[in-house]
């Protein structure tokens, strides 16, 4: 059956390929990259990238949109796994008996707290985000989709 009739009807998908096989995709937030290349010489990979000011993962807004991004994501992407630090954040803070999202004044306290001691999947909490001075600054998502790693690119 067709991935989103399979899921509107309670129905996990059938996956094709192997869970060892599939491919995996990162999704980055809170990043800018400068991908120019000088003219001689090496690139400075330490200069090629910065945290993006304008990301503001404390604000209740940003906590909605990255949660609503790895939650509601289209059957299309065949997406048999994810691994999203904010959805299980969410689930802790719930927990906690806070409610989700969180106010901004209240978001560093509880996220640092949370990336100590929590699991995301198998992996600590603490490696999906990029962290500084007490502020989470950047972070990524990562997703297993049901095609194979070893697709030729122009497949």
């Amino acid at each position: 059956a067709d991935a989103a009739v399979s899921r509107l009807l309670g129905v996990e998908p059938q996956w094709e390929v192997a869970e060892d096989q599939r491919l995996l995709v990162q999704v980055v937030f809170g990043i800018g990259l400068d991908i120019t290349s000088p003219l001689l010489g090496q690139m400075d990979l330490d200069a090629s990238w910065s945290f993006n000011a304008a990301h503001e993962v404390g604000e209740p807004w940003a906590q909605r949109n990255m949660y609503t991004f790895c939650t509601e994501l289209p059957p299309e992407l065949r997406v048999a796994k994810r691994r999203c630090w904010i959805e299980e954040f969410s689930k802790w803070v719930q927990g906690e008996g806070e409610r989700f999202p969180v106010p901004k004044s209240k978001f560093h306290g509880l996220v640092m707290r949370y990336i100590e001691g929590n699991l995301v999947d198998v992996y600590p909490a603490g490696s999906l985000v990029w962290e500084r001075d007490g502020q989470v600054k950047a972070s990524f998502f990562e997703f297993q989709v049901d095609v194979s790693k070893t697709i030729a690119p122009e497949s």
